[in-house]
């Protein structure tokens, strides 16, 4: 406890999070270049405009923002 005046609370609303996306595909690999991969939009989209996707390698995220409307 720190400082001194009356107890304060306030609640933050977060909202849903969105489902994973559908069908998930690996299109094609140039090594150590480039990964191409395609899936279709989520069953649920939450109530939070989805702005990126979070791609995991080895345990390690790696985040790229793409755009959600392609």
């Amino acid at each position: 406890m720190a400082g001194e005046g009356s107890y304060a609370e306030a609640n933050i609303w977060l909202g849903v999070q969105s489902s994973e996306p559908l069908s998930l595909a690996l299109d094609s690999v140039v090594p150590e270049s480039t990964l191409t991969i395609s899936w279709q939009a989520p069953l649920r989209y939450g109530c939070l405009t989805i702005l990126s996707y979070t791609l995991a390698l080895n345990g390690v995220d790696h985040i790229t923002l793409i755009d959600p409307s392609l």
